[in-house]
């Protein structure tokens, strides 16, 4: 920090008035006759106070933290957004292509949190996440495939965190669909890159093959322990009320836990919901069933937002869980609760 000094006054004349400061002193000592004695000390200390209140004129200082009037505010239009979007397809996409399972670990952070339609658990932190990419590399089932990545929205949500959704096609050599789904991901802004802080990825439930998920059991995770967190019993209860109001068929009350400009994906929904009147919709389209959930996993992110994981079941009429999976979303707390930024959710199936 520098510090300026207004120098209003010209130095000389402040040299002035003390001399002759001075130079009335010195007369005053060798006896100079003035009239009166009182006057003169009248006039010394007026003297006196005029040269403290000069100086102190001339050397105020006004200062200025130059670092802080120099700051540029960072750059959240939706310009950058969809521009640090396309470098990260990029680089995710041509790992894939090579099938560099740790080239995509690569791409996420590294306490970056991948949960996906296709397993029962969230995958935590690079090595893992390489690991469940292992599919990609030589001898695996999607070796010699490439992932087609659509953008349906991206948004930053604080000047470090961007989220998006859109929808994705496993392709293989001949540009064949594989797989296709939606996704829905929590990214941080590092510099000039964009990483995956939670990928929330599932495959469509639009054409499902019953038979062969018919033998599936769902592995339950340990639930997350929120000790005195506020903000983690904020989101547990927004999970709550999602589930009791879904089963009440109160859907216009789910809605309002979402923001204003919430995104609902699911897998079980063909479009993604890109406010509180789509949510809505797309919570009115979605078959009965009895709902429960519970959360798995919490990490606040800064800027009172948070990501979430965890599982979910539906059950049909005979109390058989016709359905489950897993949910991966980022949530925003507030003094008066914790709102849905973005639902990603979808269903567990095999192949």
């Amino acid at each position: 920090m520098q510090t300026r000094f207004d120098h209003s006054e010209p130095a000389n004349t402040r040299l002035q008035s003390t001399a002759e400061i001075k130079e009335s002193h010195l007369l005053f000592i060798r006896g100079v006759d003035f009239g009166k004695t009182a006057m003169m000390k009248n006039l010394i200390f007026a003297g006196l106070v005029l040269m403290i209140i000069g100086v102190g004129c001339g050397t105020t200082p006004e200062t200025t933290n130059e670092a802080e009037s120099n700051v540029v505010p960072t750059d959240v239009s939706s310009v950058r957004a969809e521009t640090l979007m396309r470098g990260f397809i990029d680089a995710f996409g041509s790992a894939w292509a090579n099938g560099d399972a740790e080239g995509i670990a690569a791409t996420f952070t590294e306490d970056g949190i991948r949960i996906i339609g296709a397993a029962q658990k969230a995958f935590n932190g690079r090595e893992e996440i390489a690991a469940s990419f292992g599919e990609v590399t030589e001898g695996g089932k999607l070796q010699n495939t490439h992932v087609d990545i659509t953008t349906t929205d991206v948004r930053f949500v604080s000047e470090d965190l961007i989220i998006g959704c859109g929808y994705f096609k496993i392709m293989n050599a001949s540009d064949e669909a594989l797989i296709e789904g939606k996704w829905g991901n929590t990214y941080r802004v590092e510099g000039d890159e964009l990483l995956m802080l939670m990928e929330s990825a599932y495959r469509s439930g639009e054409a499902v093959d019953e038979v062969a998920n018919a033998g599936s059991v769902q592995e339950m995770q340990v639930d997350w322990d929120c000790a005195d967190s506020k903000a983690c019993a904020q989101v547990d209860a927004n999970v709550a009320a999602f589930v009791s109001n879904f089963n009440a068929n109160q859907r216009d009350e789910v809605s309002m836990l979402f923001r204003a400009d919430g995104i609902r994906s699911v897998s079980g929904n063909p479009e993604i919901a890109l406010d509180r009147a789509g949510v809505l919709k797309s919570l009115q389209e979605e078959n009965e069933g009895a709902l429960s959930a519970q959360m798995k996993g919490f990490k606040e992110v800064g800027n009172n937002l948070v990501v979430a994981h965890g599982q979910w079941q539906v059950q049909g009429p005979n109390g058989d869980v016709a359905a489950f999976g897993q949910w991966g979303n980022l949530f925003e707390t507030s003094d008066s609760g914790a709102l849905l930024v973005m639902e990603s959710a979808g269903r567990y199936l095999v192949d």
